[in-house]
């Protein structure tokens, strides 16, 4: 009879709170479980230097997505051909003891973080940008591209919003865009994933603020840790 009452609640909390309600169960799972170490802790947010991500997360067999496998134009990401995996942003707290940190590509050789640099330092047009013309391309297409759904709204307003937010860094540095654990926007938070010899790795998101983080050497970032290698 208990059991049943339980599982009405939790329905009928499902049913109104949606997506919020989902990410605490799964916030609550994760802490509850036990833990492999005293060191790592689901869903503690780390402060560290961006220099410290060096590689991105190969794709591998153990990965849950690949990004992109051949160079067809088929995504509004920019990161075609480049050999980029992640895991699941709903799997914070994994520990995999297999062969997935493979350091096989680097952040820095990443399309996005080229062409910000290319735009902030070099000082070439956004357009010019290997980023930039991918998107155009999409656009051609007839896709739509996050906020954008024609070329010249994106060329017109996607570099003020690059400036906006490379003035916002370099004034308050990258800011948490979560309040706590239970703020379902902590999973856009940057998300790395520590390898075998301590090393980070970007898994996904923040790809923006940490390159710009990168190129302004901001002395420290919050990153959230979703996958860390464990030695049997």
């Amino acid at each position: 009879m208990l059991n049943r009452v339980k599982k009405a609640i939790d329905n009928s909390a499902e049913k109104h709170l949606g997506k919020k309600y989902r990410h605490i169960k799964l916030v609550r799972k994760r802490k509850n479980r036990k833990k492999e170490d005293n060191v790592y802790k689901p869903f503690d947010i780390q402060y560290i230097s961006p220099h410290k991500v060096q590689y991105v997360t190969p794709v591998t067999k153990y990965v849950d997505h690949e990004r992109y496998k051949d160079q067809g134009l088929y995504s509004p990401h920019s990161g075609i051909g480049q050999n980029r995996g992640w895991f699941n942003k709903k799997r914070i707290g994994l520990v995999l003891p297999k062969d997935w940190d493979l350091k096989s590509l680097k952040f820095n050789d990443l399309n996005e973080y080229v062409s910000l640099y290319q735009f902030l330092v070099q000082d070439i047009k956004w357009e010019d940008t290997i980023f930039a013309q991918r998107t155009i391309k999409w656009l051609e297409m007839g896709n739509q591209s996050r906020a954008f759904d024609n070329v010249n709204d994106y060329l017109k307003k996607q570099p003020k919003r690059i400036k906006n937010l490379v003035r916002s860094i370099e004034k308050k540095g990258v800011l948490r865009v979560s309040s706590s654990v239970y703020d379902v926007k902590v999973l856009d938070e940057i998300r790395v994933n520590i390898g075998r010899d301590g090393e980070y790795f970007h898994n996904n998101y923040g790809y923006h603020r940490l390159s710009i983080a990168k190129i302004l050497d901001i002395d420290k970032i919050p990153v959230l840790v979703n996958t860390r290698y464990h030695c049997n």
